[in-house]
């Protein structure tokens, strides 16, 4: 009886609340009832947080590139047409910004207004798919419970609006985000293009820079932890030591990943000041405007109010009752001087703190900029990552017992990674180091067989042994195996792996990325042929005493994997290594997509935007990984005494040849190296004339003709014989 009557109940409220909604949008679709959204919601919740991980367990993640440029440009397409109607239904045609009720007559223009709203709500379900593209490629870290949440409940807020409110100001909202969602999925289709269309995202940086700074402030507003202190005999509560507040943010923008391990505690000191020029902090004193922030003990505080305005201060409570004038009390009189006025003008120190940061003060308290990697590093760092993915794969300690990391080429790894066709067959940039026509020919025949098309001659008993004597001839003589000799013992090693099949498939594939193009691509080919030659029952047989796996096993064994040495060759472990070939090859030709996406994300880690303060250091640049080379005693010896000397000696030799320098500079600079370094200064010059060389002596100029140097300087002057004619 009490289930049944709340039940009643339930209907009866649930019947008197739904007679308030809108009845123009009562034939329109999910907005009859509740219910059907609410399955469609559930049903998204349980696939994106159960049962889509559950299916993508144990499968490799969906590309779907095509799938999310068409995605997100149709998003854009429509959040376009969304903001059109929204301005043409309303606030474009004089909707006020201060407040507008809901029309709920059949004009036209609330008519429209309504459609667009519904509009905007079935968008919401179109959205749902951003978090089913990221279960599907498996980029489980973007799916948190707030975008799951977002997804969710904004359906739900959004038929409430549709059903009860569709018009007024709360379609505001509505217009802001659709204006959002036309810069978001613009950047998003662009992105997913690819680096052709980078450039195109030239606005990137300074939308990641606003961003960076507001998740930044908000976090250290929220998170700072804030306690009791005590300064010159008096505590403060609420308040942080500068101290504590380097420690606090810079352990948050370390563990940050748009940050990352790279910020120092220096770049922490100038945000630091920032915050306090901006008044996102103030001194405990209210002090504030300055970039005065050190790493001590002095006290700060957040300011009670936004740092862009203060609140409006309300009059103080008055508790004495108004004294009403009497008709004795005699006028007061009002003068001019007497009324408050509020000054209108501001010093120009005030008009800055107000302002700073809408004249753009805060952007330029970092620079955002791009780290510029060139070809060689890109390079370096594909193949430093891909050797140390692959000694992590084989548990080795270092690679140089089975590999050789001078004769391993970056460019041989890229080019196998990117350059391959759909089937993914390497694709060779030289086509004279492609397989020549007749032997592709002949390997197309057999694979086909017996329905080799493109073979143009007649048949006959026994062709097929033939063709195939011909295959194994051109691959027996082969200067060299397809496994090349140098990395014999690495595809060797990873034989001990096969107990392990996951591991030694990712291993094999790994170092197949390590071989020359065109030795990949002979090594696809051939490994496709031998498949499908084993797989093939309408295959007569190519040798009379062996069965077919067992012949091209014992064939293509060698021309596959072999040592330099013969005496090194181990027949059994090519036919192991050349039998697991076989068995995985579709598995193991194929790259490594774990790989790609590492080094892919770290060269997008470097080149993303990063922070830089003024007076900070340059930044780290690349290094290469680099090894020490044992040296003899001799050498170390010679090191140890003359070693330190050789750069000394190459400094004073440029101050001596350094043609910018005064004499009088010059001459400072060597009696400071000369009491520094006086064992190299003494080499240098040995004797007092060897330095006097250095610096010549100038030539006294000739004293000028004075006038009174002259005997009688003002003689009349006397006509000689010269002037005569």
């Amino acid at each position: 009886m009490a289930f049944s009557e709340l039940t009643s109940r339930t209907v009866r409220l649930y019947d008197n609340w739904i007679k308030d909604a809108d009845p123009r949008v009562e034939d329109w679709l999910l907005m009859s009832s509740p219910l059907p959204q609410t399955i469609i919601l559930g049903l998204y919740v349980y696939f994106v947080t159960s049962l889509g991980p559950k299916l993508m367990e144990n499968r490799k993640p969906y590309e779907l590139k095509k799938a999310m440029i068409t995605y997100n440009f149709s998003i854009v397409l429509f959040s376009v047409y969304m903001c059109y109607e929204f301005v043409m239904s309303g606030w474009g045609t004089g909707y006020s910004f201060r407040c507008e009720i809901v029309d709920y007559s059949q004009s036209p223009s609330a008519l429209r207004m309504a459609r667009t709203c519904w509009l905007y709500y079935f968008s919401k379900f179109i959205e749902l798919l951003d978090t089913i593209f990221f279960v599907l490629r498996k980029k489980n870290s973007q799916v948190t419970f707030l975008h799951v949440f977002h997804h969710t409940i904004m359906p739900w807020t959004w038929w409430f609006g549709v059903k009860f409110a569709a018009g007024g100001l709360g379609t505001f909202h509505a217009f802001l985000n659709t204006a959002v969602h036309v810069v978001m999925y613009s950047y998003y289709g662009l992105s997913a293009l690819g680096p052709a269309f980078q450039k195109y995202l030239w606005w990137k940086k300074y939308l990641t820079s606003l961003q960076l700074w507001n998740e930044t402030v908000e976090l250290f507003r929220t998170r700072m932890p804030l306690r009791k202190h005590r300064c010159r005999f008096k505590s403060y509560d609420r308040c942080f030591t500068a101290a504590e507040a380097v420690d606090w943010l810079h352990e948050l923008l370390r563990c940050s990943q748009n940050f990352g391990p790279e910020v120092t505690r220096k770049q922490t000191v100038q945000l630091l000041k920032k915050f306090l020029k901006n008044h996102v902090i103030e001194d405990i004193k209210g002090k504030w405007g300055q970039e005065d922030f050190e790493d001590n003990r002095h006290l700060y505080r957040f300011p009670p109010s936004s740092p862009l305005k203060p609140y409006p201060k309300k009059p103080a409570y008055q508790k004495d009752v108004i004294k009403f004038p009497e008709w004795n009390d005699p006028p007061q009189s009002t003068s001019q001087e007497n009324i408050p006025v509020r000054p209108v003008v501001m010093n120009s120190e005030m008009w800055y703190k107000r302002h700073s940061i809408a004249i753009g003060e805060v952007p330029a308290c970092r620079l955002v900029y791009r780290r510029q990697l060139t070809e060689a590093n890109v390079e370096e760092i594909w193949k430093s990552m891909t050797l140390s993915y692959l000694q992590k794969v084989l548990g080795l300690d270092s690679l140089e017992e089975v590999l050789d990391i001078k004769l391993v080429n970056s460019k041989f790894i890229i080019h196998n990674v990117y350059s391959v066709s759909k089937q993914g067959v390497v694709i060779l940039d030289d086509k004279s180091k492609e397989l020549p026509h007749w032997v592709l020919s002949a390997m197309k025949c057999l694979a086909n067989w017996p329905n080799c098309s493109d073979l143009k001659q007649p048949m006959y008993l026994g062709f097929e042994k033939d063709v195939f004597k011909t295959i194994a001839d051109y691959y027996g003589h082969l200067k060299e195996p397809l496994l090349t000799f140098h990395l014999f013992d690495a595809f060797v090693s990873v034989l001990g792996l096969l107990q392990k099949e996951k591991m030694a498939i990712e291993a094999f594939q790994i170092c197949c990325l390590l071989l020359p193009p065109e030795n990949r691509r002979k090594l696809q080919l051939l490994m496709r042929m031998m498949a499908r030659i084993c797989l093939n029952k309408e295959m007569p047989s190519l040798c009379d005493g062996f069965g077919t796996r067992t012949l091209m096993v014992q064939t293509f064994s060698r021309c596959i994997l072999c040592s330099k040495d013969e005496v090194d060759l181990d027949e059994l472990l090519a036919v192991r290594l050349v039998t697991f070939l076989m068995d995985n090859y579709q598995e193991i030709l194929k790259v490594p997509l774990a790989l790609q996406t590492s080094i892919e994300e770290r060269v997008a880690h470097l080149r993303r935007v990063q922070i830089k303060y003024p007076g900070a250091d340059m930044d780290i640049t690349l290094s290469a990984p680099s090894f020490c080379r044992q040296i003899s005693p001799e050498e170390f010896e010679y090191q140890r005494a003359y070693g330190s000397q050789e750069p000394l000696a190459a400094l004073l030799e440029e101050v001596i040849t350094d043609a910018k320098l005064s004499s009088k500079e010059k001459k400072k600079k060597l009696k400071q190296f000369q009491k520094s370094y006086p064992e190299v200064y003494q080499e240098r010059f040995p004797t007092p004339e060897s330095e006097a060389l250095l610096f010549p002596e100038k030539p006294k100029p000739k004293p000028q003709l004075l006038m009174w140097a002259l005997k009688n300087p003002f003689q009349p002057f006397q006509r000689t014989r010269s002037f005569r004619m």
